[in-house]
């Protein structure tokens, strides 16, 4: 089906990938800063050590907070762009619809920081998340690892890596159009090669801002996809946008997890866009889809 009408204007922004990357970075910050505002109880900045240097981290916390899920957010952009207020809508959101406390954090953006970068900030962020859970005041059983697109893929990224881990676990990830390799030659790649919002050639532009080089491509530690044995993983929450050329990355992966044994739910918003979620939650569609997500978490953590 066509573009949702209701995503019209949120689609109908200045190229990034043409702009000045301080420019375009800005334009994004600007851009969620006119967006409505779920309200919270508090929000708390903090910093955590990564491998290379401080990472801001921001924690929001719902009206009673003490005993909520832990749910951490990897923001997307690319792996170029985004930090704590390009997401800040966002984040917010999800402590309203889950009732969790909400952890983001900000990571290392290339083409400053190529591969590996962004996704060893974002494994030492959750593992400092996971080891200061019960001292934020949330329930270790039930922490979630969530993010969108390029998000998406560093939580997919490390729900794989931390697998195993002792101590505080994943028990839940949910991924949000994620982008799950870097081969670009599913369908939905060329059944949406100039998709409003994102393009396949947007998608290539970004790939090639975060790798290295070909090698990095194919490496498994880079694409979530590309793991040989998914088995044992969390249970996941797939969510995929009809108009994106993400779309079968995000899909051909929730696949691979239910081949594997996890538990998956995976749905695709018809005439939604890449990134819907960063629209205004007063859009009814993005309502919709934050309700599936509270909806997801009770599915899978009761």
């Amino acid at each position: 089906m066509p573009l949702d009408p209701q995503f019209e204007a949120y689609v109908l922004q200045a190229p990034l990938a043409e702009m000045p990357l301080e420019e375009s970075r800005q334009l994004l910050r600007e851009a969620s800063a006119s967006m409505p505002k779920a309200p919270v109880a508090r929000v708390e900045d903090r910093v955590i050590t990564g491998p290379a240097g401080e990472l801001p981290a921001r924690i929001y916390y719902p009206e009673n907070a003490k005993g909520a899920p832990l749910l951490i957010f990897i923001h997307g952009g690319g792996w170029t762009f985004g930090d704590l207020e390009t997401h800040d809508h966002v984040c917010r959101s999800l402590s309203e619809a889950v009732g969790a406390v909400v952890a983001g954090f900000e990571y290392r953006l290339a083409p400053e920081h190529k591969y590996p970068a962004a996704a060893d900030d974002s494994q030492a962020a959750v593992e400092w998340l996971l080891d200061n859970c019960e001292a934020l005041g949330c329930d270790p059983r039930r922490v979630i690892i969530s993010g969108d697109s390029a998000g998406g893929n560093l939580a997919a990224l490390v729900a794989q890596r931390l697998h195993g881990r002792e101590g505080t676990a994943i028990a839940f990830q949910i991924l949000f159009y994620p982008a799950t390799d870097f081969s670009r030659e599913r369908d939905s790649f060329r059944r949406h090669a100039d998709a409003p919002g994102l393009t396949t050639a947007d998608v290539a532009w970004a790939m090639g801002n975060y790798l290295r080089d070909e090698a990095d491509a194919v490496d498994p530690q880079a694409a979530p996809h590309l793991c040989s044995d998914l088995s044992g993983l969390p249970p996941a929450f797939v969510l995929t946008a009809e108009i994106d050329p993400l779309c079968d990355d995000g899909e051909d992966y929730a696949h691979r997890l239910l081949e594997a044994g996890v538990p998956v739910m995976a749905r695709r918003y018809l005439g939604a866009p890449h990134g819907f979620l960063s629209a205004s939650a007063e859009l009814p569609a993005v309502r919709e889809a934050f309700g599936d997500i509270a909806r997801a978490v009770r599915w899978a953590l009761g």
